[in-house]
């Protein structure tokens, strides 16, 4: 797959391999994101599910993971 130019660092590079969502914010994420970044909100994800206590198949709070991966990635729908 060719580079992208991300959204979050600037830097040009490949997206990423796997993403766990679907839809439009899969191809947002795939099309404005490196895998370097992605890799880094993985690493992130799981120091806020910890602070915030979240258990991540319930709704709400995957909404609220999801809100801070946006901020994280500097997100633009």
């Amino acid at each position: 797959m060719a580079n992208i130019q991300c959204a979050r660092c600037g830097n040009e590079g490949p997206p990423p391999d796997f993403i766990p969502y679907e839809g439009a914010l899969k191809a947002a994420i795939v099309s404005q994101i490196c895998s370097e970044c992605w890799e880094a909100w993985k690493k992130m994800s799981v120091m806020v599910i910890n602070e915030f206590r979240l258990t991540p198949f319930l709704p709400e709070h995957r909404q609220v993971l999801e809100q801070h991966m946006k901020d994280f990635l500097k997100y633009k729908a």
